[in-house]
């Protein structure tokens, strides 16, 4: 079977939607968005050359469906109003940020410590699998943590505008 190369327009995107495949291999530049904040006059209010810049992956659907096994427990209770036996589904955001992150965060330059210090990347923060390490994901705060995941989970990816000058 001859495979052709088929060229989607915006309309052809738009319809197949979600039901696409997904290269784990291509990855994706993020700044935070405290970083990409302008001013009245809509120029960066921190300069480009100054942004962290995180490297991270998509998460496939197969492996997101791990970090849901993972993250997630059902129970059995009894409903006190009815006597009927009802699945309470419990899940652990945290569980499910930590394994989306150990797969999909790659890489980050100019990430600046709690002193402001750059915190280097060197290959120690990945393990034997390239997978990053629990004592590199420890340097992330929370609202990174929570962010980084958006990221990676909703694909949000910089403009082009945003693109420019990171080096």
């Amino acid at each position: 079977m001859e495979i052709k190369e088929v060229r989607l327009n915006d309309k052809m995107k738009q319809l197949i939607g979600k039901s696409i495949g997904i290269n784990i291999k291509k990855t994706f530049e993020y700044v935070p968005e405290a970083y990409r904040q302008k001013d009245e006059n809509g120029k960066y209010e921190i300069p480009q050359e100054n942004w962290p810049r995180f490297t991270l992956r998509l998460i496939s659907g197969m492996e997101n469906k791990k970090i849901q096994d993972l993250s997630t427990s059902t129970k059995y209770e009894n409903d006190p109003t009815t006597g009927e036996v009802k699945p309470k589904i419990d899940f652990r955001e945290g569980d499910a940020k930590y394994h989306t992150l150990k797969l999909a965060l790659k890489k980050w330059n100019f990430l600046h410590d709690q002193d402001f210090n750059v915190m280097k990347w060197d290959s120690s923060n990945l393990d034997e699998d390239g997978n990053i390490t629990d004592e590199a994901l420890n340097c992330l705060s929370s609202s990174l943590v929570d962010e980084l995941w958006m990221a990676v989970v909703y694909n949000l990816k910089l403009s082009e505008e945003e693109l420019m000058g990171l080096e």
